[in-house]
């Protein structure tokens, strides 16, 4: 006999005291366990079925309970007003996964190198993130919805892990879990659960299809066999004979119409098989134990799938959503429908008792004389008029039901409401509270309460996702997973994650460690609340001056998303600046600039990108201060300088001019003045630099052709008087050309600077080579005719032979 108890009994130690390999080592065990369970959790399924009526629409009254007493016209109707709720915490929460960038924000475990400083891995992990799970994964939305909406009803949500490395999750209903009553919110402390699943006859069929496979994952496929035999032959009206139309024997049977796939196989293949899933610690190991077996007891009853130390601890295989943590025990924890259950059904009694006495007013009452008038009572319609028998005494203006009293009551019930839950309405049904004056302090108050509860309510759901996010991500770069020769489900998609990554940029070393990363949720500004959204992004749109350029970009992707989607972020605002990307834009603003330097004006384009030219234009004039700065202005060209600037300074103020009538780019245009204002500064510093390098230049020049003068008279003779003549005549006839050649220069010069406004001046330090030049040769010229008259002189002397 204690054999036989102790089969039923979860095992800690063998006999001799050691840890046990098996603490559910027997079929017995498990289903006891089961039971025990599934009693432990009776108590609180009346609660949930409670909850789960009024959801449902489930009427206030029984209607059978009406009719019996006579009360059938009683208006009997659930307004749905906790589902109305549950729907909006789902919307709200919708926000937490889809109303963000990425869902995840991925941050580095390991140092920064040099040469990855400027490549955003986390980035690319985090977009290609979510978009494996928001758009490659269908099965993501609805997993969290359900989620979450069995949190919100019945305190928290189930989710389980399929396999030991498939990624995907899938979401249970509350009911069929069955835990430890003594178990806390921590799922790695929880030592074993039950969970109700089913599969269909086809699911199995598969499952046992390859048998060496289905034993090697831990399927016993003699057991399997068992189950689909009961399920198409089990059945009133199929054979249970033991032997088959088709073979000798009920499998042969059924094996051989699974393979033709007949009627007899399709008839069943989407049969619910009904199983459970019995999850556990080892003692021994403290590894995770993961057993199946048939809910409905069999002749031959045992496992049909058991696999030993399958997890490393609970939280890879179970993943728990609470709405809150209660006192710190799992059956503890309650939805906000649990609170909100009681008003729902009071508040369909109020309104049904107000629907009532309204339908009451709007009827006709009369008081019969006598009991003989009741009997005999006619009213007759003619159009808009209602005749009444004599008999009859019309009451109708001393009935007045005070409709309004039951409404009050309502709304003391759902203010209490609202005060406890902090879920406030987008409106008010009640006609006299909306005549209430209310102060804008009450509306600020009672909308910052709010948003502090859904702001909180977010913070505390996005710890657990995260928690979600990083076991999803440690099974999807598994290397055993990914380089697994057999057809794994989800390989594919996480092969094309790796894929998408690594193509752009990210090393396949780092990608693959988990332990690299550290992966938090993004939580959505404001909290999952339109209003708390858009007042936080209004605020921030109002500091964006005062961050960095990426701050302020980011800023602003938000802002436009708020306003139309995330989709469409990078139509307005991409991440990277188009204006810093070259186009043909760019190319005009360059061959302006080249234009500028030949002194050309250019007038403005409106239809220009003005940012980019003005940006392009100051570049050149930024580039002139900063060698001004580091070389001086003496090693500048100032006729360069002053011609490019003459041209471009006039067209700069063009395109300032036309940003000024957009108010949004009004930093822009400060900033924009101020260089112009650099540049003009930067045009008068040129012009003087000219005028003194010409004033200088004439000196030189006075002063060379005095020298000449003077030399000249004290060397000659009366011969080289007239021969100085006719050297002074053709070093006029020079002087002259080159007084003509500088007076036209000057002119040319000087008409440029009066067209351009008053554009740069002839470059005068190269005039002054060109001037020294002439004058060396002028002074050869005369040395040498110098030198040639002597000669003649001296030879002329000497005496002829």
């Amino acid at each position: 006999m204690a054999d036989d108890l102790s089969k039923e009994e979860l095992q800690t130690v063998t006999a001799s005291g050691a840890p046990t390999p098996d603490r559910v080592a027997t079929i017995e065990a498990a289903r006891h366990i089961y039971s025990q369970l599934s009693d432990s959790d009776a108590e609180d399924a009346f609660r949930r079925d409670r909850i789960r009526g009024q959801i449902d629409g489930k009427p206030p009254w029984d209607p059978d309970m009406l009719s019996e007493k006579g009360l059938g016209y009683v208006t009997n109707v659930n307004f749905l007003e906790l589902r109305a709720v549950l729907d909006d915490r789902a919307f709200r929460r919708f926000a937490s996964y889809y109303e963000v960038p990425t869902i995840v924000r991925i941050h580095r475990n390991f140092p920064f190198r040099q040469d990855d400083i400027e490549r955003p891995y986390e980035r690319v992990i985090e977009e290609e993130f979510t978009r494996l799970l928001r758009d490659d994964w269908t099965g993501f939305y609805p997993m969290l919805d359900q989620a979450g909406r069995e949190s919100d009803a019945y305190g928290f949500g189930v989710v389980l892990f399929p396999d030991e490395t498939d990624w995907r999750p899938k979401a249970f209903p509350r009911s069929k879990f069955k835990f430890d009553p003594r178990a806390g919110t921590d799922p790695d402390r929880l030592s074993i659960f039950c969970l109700d699943d089913e599969f269909t006859a086809g699911e199995l069929f598969r499952i046992i299809e390859d048998e060496e496979q289905a034993r090697e994952s831990g399927w016993d496929p003699t057991r399997v066999r068992d189950v689909l035999k009961r399920v198409y032959f089990g059945k009133e009206g199929q054979s249970t004979d033991g032997r088959g139309s088709l073979q000798g024997n009920l499998w042969e049977s059924l094996s051989q119409s699974y393979r033709n796939n007949d009627f007899t196989f399709q008839a069943h293949e989407f049969d619910p098989v009904e199983v459970v899933h019995v999850v556990y610690q080892e003692t021994d190991t403290r590894k995770v134990t993961h057993k199946i077996f048939a809910r409905l007891r069999g002749e031959e009853d045992g496992f049909l799938f058991a696999a030993p130390d399958r997890y490393d601890c609970m939280s890879q295989v179970l993943w728990l959503l609470p709405f809150s943590y209660g006192d710190g025990y799992l059956r503890s924890c309650r939805g906000v429908a649990s609170y909100l259950e009681q008003h729902c059904d009071l508040s369909n009694r109020f309104l049904g008792r107000a629907m009532d006495a309204g339908m009451t007013a709007a009827t006709l009452l009369v008081q019969p004389s006598s009991a003989m008038a009741r009997d005999k009572l006619r009213v007759i319609r003619n159009g808009i008029l209602t005749v009444l028998d004599p008999q009859l005494t019309l009451q109708q203006q001393n009935f007045q039901p005070k409709i309004g009293d039951l409404l009050t009551l309502r709304r003391v019930s759902s203010d209490l409401v609202q005060n406890n839950t902090r879920e406030s309405k987008d409106y008010q049904e009640d006609p006299a509270a909306s005549d209430r004056p209310v102060s804008a302090t009450e509306i600020e108050e009672r909308a910052s309460r709010a948003a502090r509860g859904e702001s909180q309510q977010t913070v505390f759901y996005a710890k657990h996702l995260q928690m979600l996010y990083r076991e999803v991500y440690r099974r999807l770069v598994s290397v055993d997973y990914l380089l697994n020769e057999a057809s794994l489900p989800g390989k594919d998609m996480a092969l094309v994650f790796v894929r998408r990554c690594v193509e752009r940029g990210v090393p396949l070393e780092l990608l693959l460690d988990p332990d690299k990363w550290r992966i938090t949720a993004t939580k959505p500004i404001g909290g999952g609340s339109p209003q708390a959204r858009q007042q936080a992004l209004t605020n921030l749109m109002q500091v964006r001056g005062d961050l960095d350029e990426r701050g302020r970009r980011e800023v602003l992707r938000e802002f436009i998303a708020a306003q139309s989607s995330y989709e469409d972020v990078d139509k307005f605002a991409p991440i990277k600046s188009r204006d810093e990307i070259g186009s043909n834009e760019h190319s005009i603003a360059a061959l302006e600039n080249a234009a500028f330097g030949s002194g050309l004006q250019i007038p403005v384009g409106s239809d220009q990108v003005h940012t980019i030219h003005f940006k392009s234009h100051a570049q050149p004039l930024l580039q002139m201060l900063q060698a001004i700065q580091e070389q001086g202005m003496e090693n500048v060209d100032a006729q360069r300088g002053a011609l490019y600037l003459g041209a471009a300074l006039p067209n700069m103020e063009g395109h300032i001019q036309a940003l000024q009538t957009d108010p949004t780019r009004k930093a822009f245009v400060q900033e924009a003045i101020g260089i112009l204002k650099q540049g003009v500064a930067l045009y008068e510093m040129f012009k003087k630099r000219l005028e003194q390098l010409a004033k200088e230049q004439a000196e030189l020049e006075r002063q060379q052709q005095e020298q000449l003068q003077d030399s000249e008279r004290r060397a000659l003779t009366a011969e080289q008087q007239v021969e100085l003549a006719k050297a002074e005549m053709g070093a006029q006839v020079e002087a002259l050309k080159v007084s003509s050649l500088n007076a036209m220069r000057a002119a040319k010069t000087q008409e440029q600077l009066r067209i351009n406004a008053e554009r740069a001046a002839v470059d005068l330090q190269t005039k002054a080579q060109r001037a020294a030049s002439d004058i060396a040769i002028n002074e050869a010229k005369a040395q040498a005719e110098i030198d040639i008259k002597r000669r003649k002189e001296a030879e002329s002397q000497k005496p002829p032979k």
